[in-house]
């Protein structure tokens, strides 16, 4: 069983981000995802993903291979995204392609 399915309801899977300033999270002033529904790919800054995420009860999500990962926010000054801090590089949205 997909662990991740237990957890929540998939809506927005980031497929790319887009740096200004900077390579840290803090630094991503855009993303690119997929909506799980439609499949439509859609850019968006990361001030309106932040808004999505907090607003909603849907989740965000990066994928490697067959594990998703959710996408959380940080309530740092400013606000950013970020996935869970496991030690796993390759679903960091910092390795994520870039636009």
């Amino acid at each position: 069983m997909d662990r991740y399915k237990s957890k929540f309801t998939p809506k927005r899977k980031i497929l790319r981000v887009h740096f200004e300033g900077g390579s840290e999270h803090h630094h991503i002033s855009k993303v690119e995802y997929e909506d799980q529904e439609t499949l439509e790919k859609i850019d968006i800054s990361t001030v309106e993903m932040i808004k999505f995420i907090k607003e909603s009860s849907c989740k965000v999500f990066v994928q490697v291979d067959e594990e998703k990962v959710e996408v959380h926010v940080i309530n740092a000054e400013p606000k950013y995204l970020r996935t869970k801090a496991n030690g796993i590089e390759t679903d960091n949205l910092l390795n994520l392609e870039t636009f």
